[in-house]
C-alpha cells in the first residue's frame, strides 16, 4: 500500500540517438498522406490564431494586387 513504485527510465539501448529519432521523424512526415498534411496545417494555424502568433485575415487588410501601389 506504501509501495510507490517511480515509472522506468528508459536504457541506453531503448532511448536511440538524436540522429535516429530525426531520421525517424522525417521517415514519418515524409510518408504522410496529402489529407494528414493538410489536417496538421489546420492544426497548427488554429493554435496560431488562438495564441496570438497569427492574426486573423479581414477585408481590410492590406494584402493582395489591388491594394499594391504602383510607382
Amino acid at each position: 500500500m506504501g509501495d510507490k513504485s517511480e515509472p522506468p527510465t528508459p536504457s541506453q539501448e531503448t532511448m536511440g540517438t538524436f540522429e535516429e529519432t530525426a531520421r525517424s521523424h522525417l521517415q514519418q512526415s515524409l510518408s504522410a498522406t496529402p489529407a494528414q498534411r493538410l489536417a496538421w496545417l489546420e492544426e497548427a494555424l488554429e493554435l496560431a490564431y488562438q495564441t496570438g502568433a497569427l492574426q486573423s485575415k479581414t477585408k481590410n487588410d492590406n494584402f493582395g494586387p489591388e491594394n499594391t501601389e504602383k510607382k
